[in-house]
């Protein structure tokens, strides 16, 4: 079997909380002091530019890892974050001009997104024992309780601000990135370990990423219906509300504050924010600051999520990560334009359009939840994500090497779990150590075929990777045995047992 890769040393959860609330800052200066200078659709593109801004990572990350290099990438973003910040003075001074915008907007989303894949690295390697959904949330609670203080001294200095706190945000996650980097650019590319580990690779069209998306277009929609109201007390009150909260979780002794409450308590809220968002007589602030605390719940749940994704595989969290954020800020996108549209409809006549609008969308979150994601849970979602490794390709055997009892037993297991002709195939290769590529060529067929069926087998047989069925196979095969050590060849166990 495979020699196990040691885990990543753990960091400390306050540097994950610090990190997070970096994050937090960044994105309250862009939205609140940055963003307001350009007209509502230039606001929109240059939230969905932000969004694909993450692809290219996802991208390379899959196909060669090897080309992301730390100090690379992240003296980059460091450099466009300044030169951003730099310019900012230029469209200040000239409001109208779209391009200039666009180019200065989508250099300091270069710097930001990199800091925030770098953030959500940080939050997956923090110890067991400490909740990543608590840590992400205190983050927030943390950036919101220092906004108002810092609100005035960024829109006097904004280029000072921003460059000092993407600074610290990139430097500070590059240097506590470095030994998992390593690993990543060693390791296989996701790309060609998905074929024979399905399970370890969160596919595009999960529930995770759909949910991420309905619910960040519901946030952009109802952000565009109160944008830019919130006022500094009303960040202090959602501090202090996540503060309280989090207290409130660590005392009680029945309950546990993890992803799958965050779930239900964003839910709660959001269907509180759509039914109140359309009511004239309630004062913008009350409906705000109920939307703002939903968003912020939800943005603290995605991080962590996808930390807890990363924390599973860590070798593929670069592949993973970035598609989550890229989701979340182009539906954000979708959901602030359609409100706009929505919004112009009821100015031209049509005065129940906001309304009947967000009854339709609390009407579509209430049947995913309860039943698109019914049985759904965050904590199992995790734990069905193995970790990826390349499974030892076995030499075909003679018969005095026990092929026999190798071909026994792939006949036993497929005739007991009802494989198909073309399962028995593929699960004949999987067992002897074939990659993803080697099965393609052999059998002639696609990778999405390969993988497909692989998932298939996995399912029927009831492992979840290719080293697990192995093992499987070779201990039916009488060629390993079970001891306190794990899956070890027959012939070695005595030898073991006499160590101790």
């Amino acid at each position: 079997m495979a020699e196990m890769r040691k885990e990543l040393p753990a960091l400390p959860w306050s540097i994950a909380v610090f990190l997070v609330a970096l994050v937090s800052l960044v994105m309250l200066m862009h939205n609140s002091v940055l963003l307001p200078t350009a007209s509502t659709d230039l606001m929109n593109v240059s939230v969905f530019i932000s969004g694909l801004l993450y692809v290219p990572v996802a991208i390379v990350a899959r196909r060669c890892p090897k080309a992301l290099s730390l100090a690379g990438c992240s003296c980059a973003a460091a450099a466009c974050g300044a030169v951003a910040m730099l310019l900012w003075q230029s469209v200040l001074a000239n409001p109208t001009d779209g391009t200039l915008f666009l180019v200065t907007d989508t250099l300091f989303n270069v710097s930001r997104g990199w800091g925030t894949i770098l953030a959500a690295l940080a939050l997956s390697r923090i110890p067991r024992n400490a909740p990543t959904m608590v840590a992400a949330l205190a983050g927030i609670a943390i950036s919101y309780a220092i906004w108002p203080l810092l609100r005035s001294a960024t829109e006097a200095a904004p280029a000072l601000f921003g460059i000092i706190m993407l600074g610290m945000l990139i430097g500070t996650g590059a240097v506590n990135q470095r030994d998992l980097f390593a690993r990543i650019r060693e390791a296989a590319s996701p790309r060609e370990l998905e074929t024979t580990n399905p399970f370890s690779f969160v596919p595009l069209s999960s529930k995770l990423f759909v949910c991420i998306a309905l619910f960040e277009t519901t946030f952009g929609y109802a952000t565009a219906t109160r944008f830019n109201a919130m006022q500094g007390w009303q960040y202090a009150l959602l501090a202090l509300a996540y503060g309280a909260l989090l207290l409130v979780w660590s005392r009680a002794r029945r309950f546990t504050f993890d992803e799958d409450a965050a779930f239900r308590l964003c839910t709660v809220t959001v269907i509180a924010g759509f039914l109140l968002t359309p009511a004239s007589s309630l004062p913008t602030s009350v409906t705000s600051t109920i939307i703002e605390a939903g968003s912020e719940c939800f943005y603290a749940l995605m991080f962590s999520v996808l930390a807890s994704i990363a924390a599973r595989n860590p070798t593929g969290a670069l592949a993973v990560v970035p598609l989550g954020f890229a989701v979340s800020s182009c539906s954000s996108a979708v959901g602030f334009a359609a409100a706009e549209s929505i919004m112009a409809a009821q100015a031209n006549g049509w005065t129940d359009a906001l309304l009947i609008t967000s009854a339709l969308l609390s009407i579509v979150i209430f049947c995913f939840v309860w039943i698109g994601l019914d049985g759904f849970r965050f904590r199992r979602f995790f734990q069905a994500i193995v970790p990826a490794e390349v499974a030892e390709e076995r030499p075909a055997r003679t018969p005095s090497d026990d092929a026999q009892g190798i071909d026994a037993a792939l006949h036993s297991l497929a005739e007991r779990h009802g494989l198909t002709a073309r399962e028995r195939e593929i699960l004949g290769l999987l067992a002897r150590g074939h990659s993803g590529k080697s099965i393609m060529e052999r059998l002639t067929i696609s990778a999405n075929t390969v993988k497909t069926h692989t998932r298939h087998i996995y399912k029927k047989i009831d492992v979840h990777s290719q080293q697990e069925l192995i093992d499987l196979v070779e201990e039916l095969a009488g060629y390993r045995t079970k001891s306190v050590y794990g899956l070890v060849p027959v012939h070695t166990v005595g030898l073991r047992a006499m160590q101790f």
